[in-house]
């Protein structure tokens, strides 16, 4: 008779052990917004373009080199109204209205000095638009404010901050 067939222990299926997975809550698919509905805006009215001023040569002092001009520049204290010139340069901030109606009641000319772009510490009107600066002088650079005009009491200021 035949040998009997080895006997073989039949080969256990491999059986692997489910990974443990986090519990996490599904990510949402992303949600688009939602299409406003259309409205009619109200169409703002067109801007005219800025239109210079005409000018009327005529209302325009413009004196000439050969005009022989004299004249006082007075940027402190009282004016003396009583000099004997055809121009006044004066000071606009310090000088007052009735001042300059006067000197054109003489028929002198009056041209006005005034500071555009700066801070001149020594004037009073810093204090109604700026009021972190305290006492007579201010050293910082906080804007608008730039840097220090050298041996002024004064600094360049950016126009671009004010409001």
């Amino acid at each position: 008779a035949p040998p009997p067939a080895p006997v073989t222990a039949p080969t256990p299926a491999l059986v692997v052990a489910p990974t443990p997975v986090p519990l996490m809550a599904p990510t949402p698919a992303p949600v688009a917004a939602p299409t406003p509905c259309p409205v009619d805006a109200p169409t703002p009215a067109p801007v005219p373009p800025l239109t210079p001023a005409p000018i009327d040569q005529d209302s325009w002092w413009m004196p000439k080199a050969s005009d022989q001009l004299t004249w006082q520049w007075q940027l402190q204290g009282a004016i003396d109204t009583s000099s004997s010139v055809d121009m006044y340069d004066i000071d606009l901030f310090e000088t007052d209205k009735a001042t300059i109606e006067l000197l054109q009641a003489q028929g002198k000319k009056v041209v006005c000095y005034f500071s555009a772009g700066s801070y001149e510490g020594w004037r009073t009107d810093w204090a109604e638009k700026f009021d972190f600066i305290t006492g007579t002088q201010y050293i910082g650079n906080e804007p608008p404010f730039a840097a220090k005009m050298s041996g002024w009491n004064e600094r360049w200021l950016d126009i671009r901050y004010i409001e």
